[in-house]
């Protein structure tokens, strides 16, 4: 194989695993919001199947075959990864998050002595990246910390409709002093950013 081709090989591998990993994660965050917006997955198929019908056409001889092989191989691996990411329970993987990024914070406070007032002091020291919440797209955590305390939780929301939000508190510790409750300050913006949410309002 000349070096053209491998390098052309290695390119189009890094390639196809970068579809892949996009390919998990947009239908993972499909899975928060309107299931209907699966259905952006059929114009990619349709490419892929194309291709593969294109290479059947020009490819010379039995190399034809390699056009029916490469649509069967594609078509099987989107296939694979988005059924894997159908499965997750991004709730589940929403507190695992809010798991690594409480033991971060911990470490932070047995090494420094208190607990960091933003979770970007935890990068990448005590953390390599801080992983957010797998419920609203956009969202971020709702964090407090000083000197000797802090908790950490997220806007939460029943369903993908629903246009009620919460804050959840996943994990406080210390003297937290009289604070409002957690996300009153996330859930407004949130509202602005999605008109559904901004239709609610507390009683």
């Amino acid at each position: 194989m000349g070096r053209a081709a491998t390098v052309s090989l290695a390119l189009s591998t890094l390639l196809l695993g970068a579809i892949l990993y996009n390919l998990y994660w947009l239908t993972l965050w499909d899975n928060t919001n309107d299931p209907l917006g699966y259905l952006w997955i059929f114009p990619p198929a349709v490419a892929v199947l194309f291709s593969g019908v294109l290479l059947s056409i020009l490819l010379p001889g039995k190399t034809k075959l390699a056009g029916p092989l490469y649509a069967a191989l594609l078509m099987t691996l989107m296939i694979v990864v988005s059924a894997r990411a159908q499965d997750v329970d991004f709730r589940q993987m929403t507190d695992e998050h809010a798991r690594q990024v409480s033991r971060a914070i911990e470490v932070y406070y047995a090494r420094e002595g208190r607990y960091p007032q933003e979770l970007r002091q935890l990068t990448p020291r005590y953390i390599l990246s801080v992983p957010g919440p797998i419920m609203i797209l956009g969202q971020d955590w709702c964090y407090d910390g000083g000197e000797g305390y802090y908790r950490l939780g997220y806007v939460y929301r029943d369903h993908w409709s629903d246009p009620r939000l919460t804050g959840r508190t996943i994990s406080i510790k210390g003297n937290v002093p009289d604070l409002p409750p957690i996300c009153d300050a996330e859930i407004p913006t949130l509202r602005q950013q999605s008109p559904g949410f901004g239709l609610y309002r507390d009683e």
